[in-house]
């Protein structure tokens, strides 16, 4: 109780002996008690800063002397007067972040980034609740924020708290994540030089490591192959063990397709290029002698889709 009458421009602050604080900074109002005559000196006092919280498990000590030396060189015409206790020792409000809570998210953002991929993942180890300072608001958990890649093996997410809007903490989650891709694996040994069929392959599921740089082969891409080398029986088959054949020779003879809707023609040219499947390369019709731009589509075939062109052949 302050028995003292307050006068105009005075300030009167009583400390009590012990007080809590929500959030990661202290103001003087969250620790006195605050009184003057003028409301809005009341409230500069009160907004006033005074540091950092203690930490969950730890206290600060404040001493009414060195709270009063700072307050003179803000308000330096204000006059202020101590009651109550010489110090006051803070200790933190603090909430509980649930381990359940941290791990849930972690989950969730693990299947996001692993949306569209063969991919398992577990929790690896055990996670512990996390005290942090209660703030004015519930703390809010999120993706810590940067690049993260999730490899096949043991991986770390880290969970970011946040109090108040600030990032407080950041927790590890540790997690076995095992990524899996198809690959192709031969089914029969294949002497070098030989076209390498559909039937020569079939897909098999392995990790993502020992994929390595064998991912992304389709049996698409075997379309005009032969082997590179001599392959044998259930081996993993990767680009560089193909080479892509050429099907339409420059100078010889090719029949040209030329597509519009549901009509079709075709037509002799003669290659002025030659090139792989999918390749586009040059023609010349035979009849009129006419140059055109034709994509490979099979050995010695060529096609001019004209079905959303303008204009005729």
């Amino acid at each position: 109780m302050i028995l003292a009458t307050l006068v105009l421009g005075a300030v009167t602050i009583t400390l009590p002996a012990r007080a809590d604080a929500r959030g990661t900074e202290i103001e003087l109002g969250e620790v006195a008690q605050i009184e003057s005559d003028d409301a809005a000196l009341v409230d500069q006092f009160e907004s006033f800063d005074l540091g950092y919280a203690p930490a969950p498990g730890f206290s600060r000590l404040f001493d009414a002397g060195r709270i009063a030396r700072r307050l003179a060189t803000t308000f330096p015409d204000v006059q202020v007067r101590f009651v109550g206790e010489a110090q006051v020792r803070v200790h933190p409000s603090t909430q509980t972040i649930l381990a359940a809570d941290i791990v849930a998210l972690a989950r969730q953002e693990i299947a996001k980034m692993t949306l569209g991929k063969d991919a398992e993942f577990t929790q690896s180890g055990k996670q512990s609740d996390v005290v942090v300072p209660a703030g004015d608001s519930a703390a809010h958990l999120r993706l810590r924020r940067g690049p993260i890649q999730l490899l096949d093996g043991r991986n770390t997410v880290p969970i970011e708290i946040l109090v108040d809007g600030q990032a407080y903490q950041t927790v590890w989650t540790a997690w076995d994540v095992r990524m899996w891709e198809s690959v192709l694996v031969l089914t029969r040994n294949v002497a070098a030089g030989e076209e390498v069929s559909f039937d020569s392959v079939k897909y098999e599921r392995v990790s993502a490591k020992q994929a390595g740089s064998k991912l992304g082969l389709q049996r698409t891409a075997l379309i005009a192959t032969r082997a590179s080398r001599a392959l044998k029986q259930g081996a993993v088959l990767k680009r560089s063990d193909l080479v892509r054949l050429e099907l339409v020779i420059s100078g010889e003879s090719a029949v040209l397709e030329v597509k519009k809707g549901a009509i079709q023609a075709r037509v002799s040219v003669i290659a002025s290029q030659g090139g792989h499947l999918g390749d586009q390369i040059r023609v010349v019709t035979t009849d009129t002698k006419r140059e055109l731009t034709a994509t490979i589509v099979g050995r010695g075939q060529v096609r001019i889709d004209m079905t959303n062109r303008r204009g005729s052949f």
